[in-house]
């Protein structure tokens, strides 16, 4: 084994539960007290230092994933504002051909769908022709 030559002296002082927890340890990995604080102190600066890193990095890696996914997003908000239009055209075209019919209780035929429609939402479930009818069926006896 090489000997080192250490060029600089680092002085502190610890409590003595201190000092009996450094001396314990150090005889428990089989080292000699400076031995043991010198590599305590390697892994310590090396930990801060990785920690450091891993930090740096972690903010350049969210930077990058919204960068990459601000125009997706965008695109989404464009597409569900689109979509919010058509679904207030379609109802004021619906509500409008209801009441060409002579139907006068759009209002009320409305408030049915919606709650019919937000239920569907909450279910996910694809509702099949039975459904259908049974809703329709539904809405013209509440009018």
């Amino acid at each position: 084994m090489s000997k080192r030559t250490f060029d600089c002296e680092l002085r502190f002082r610890v409590t003595s539960e201190m000092a009996q927890l450094v001396k314990a340890a150090a005889q428990k990995k089989g080292r000699s007290v400076p031995d043991y604080l010198r590599q305590v102190l390697r892994e310590n600066i090396a930990t801060n230092e990785l920690a450091d890193q891993k930090s740096a990095l972690q903010s350049y890696v969210a930077d990058a994933v919204e960068e990459k996914l601000k125009p997706v997003e965008n695109r989404l908000a464009k597409i569900t504002a689109k979509t919010a239009h058509a679904s207030a055209i379609s109802i004021f075209l619906q509500a409008q051909a209801m009441a060409d019919l002579g139907k006068s209780d759009v209002v009320d035929i409305f408030k049915i769908a919606r709650e019919k429609g937000l239920a569907f939402v909450r279910d996910r479930g694809i509702p099949n022709t039975k459904d259908i009818a049974e809703g329709i069926e539904d809405i013209e006896r509440r009018t």
